[in-house]
């Protein structure tokens, strides 16, 4: 009885379920981000170590997600010059990181949705 291989398929279905993971966990750590950056409102000034305070909404509009599906990479950010100064500090300003305390927060979600099972399975 001759046999039927399904390998590319199915291979195929689990790539598509993981590039769904890894959008979900990448939209989840951008949603997260923008609400951190709207928690407080100036003034006063954020302290060093704190979430930056929302001034005019410009940096928490910017956060972006993209999500190349055929590498698996989804990239959280900002193109917003001013959003990498408040995360690593400059010379003159201690740092205010928010994107990375957002990952180090966000992380046991994102493993869970990483995680969790897939449907039918």
């Amino acid at each position: 009885m001759p046999m039927k291989w399904y390998g590319d398929q199915v291979a195929a279905k689990i790539r598509s379920h993981v590039a769904i993971r890894i959008e979900y966990a990448a939209r989840t750590l951008r949603d997260r981000a923008r609400t951190a950056l709207g928690q407080a409102r100036t003034p006063p000034p954020s302290a060093p170590g704190e979430f930056p305070h929302l001034v005019t909404g410009h940096l928490r509009r910017n956060v972006q997600m993209e999500m190349n599906r055929a590498a698996l990479i989804a990239r959280v950010g900002t193109n917003v010059l001013y959003g990498r100064y408040l995360e690593f500090g400059t010379w003159k300003m201690l740092a205010r990181p928010w994107l990375s305390r957002v990952f180090r927060e966000g992380a046991p979600e994102v493993r869970r949705i990483l995680e969790s099972r897939v449907p039918g399975g």
